[in-house]
């Protein structure tokens, strides 16, 4: 007897397959997440009297949740989303990333490369599964305050996936 296969038969029987359930889901960053973060940072930068801009990014780059707080200026909301760009493509933070690229060291060129940048107020988005899911940047306050609002941030989401 001869069995004949029709795509229809192939798709189907791929469908029977437990192929997406054997795979590993790997964690991202939820819209739900990010806002909760940024609320953190928001509220952090309210409670020291600060203005700024707070930009959250994926693992890749791409923009998740953004907002402003009043009367900033758009190069600070332009250079938060550099800042979140750094933390969540690179696995440093970017005042780690300025450290390690001082003049005459060997990475010194690093902070040269477009879309990266060396001043503190980029935070990575690490889980404590040690998955870096993301990117945090904060810009407006001076660079020390930056960090500490995006670290502010940092905590919530990563508290949001416990």
């Amino acid at each position: 007897m001869k069995t004949t296969f029709t795509l229809s038969t192939i798709l189907g029987l791929s469908l029977l397959t437990p192929y997406a359930s054997a795979q590993e889901s790997r964690p991202y960053l939820t819209l739900d997440a990010a806002k909760t973060g940024a609320a953190a940072c928001e509220a952090y930068a309210s409670e020291n009297s600060l203005r700024v801009a707070i930009s959250i990014k994926d693992r890749g780059g791409r923009l998740i949740h953004f907002m402003r707080m009043d009367d900033v200026y758009q190069k600070q909301v332009e250079f938060a989303g550099i800042k979140a760009e750094t933390a969540a493509t690179t696995p440093l933070s970017t005042k780690r990333l300025g450290e390690v690229a001082q003049p005459g060291s060997a990475l010194a060129g690093l902070v040269y490369v477009p879309g990266l940048n060396g001043i503190e107020g980029g935070e990575p988005i690490t889980l404590k599964t040690g998955y870096n899911i993301g990117g945090v940047g904060v810009s407006g306050a001076s660079p020390a305050q930056d960090g500490e609002c995006a670290r502010a941030a940092v905590a919530a989401i990563n508290k949001s996936y416990e």
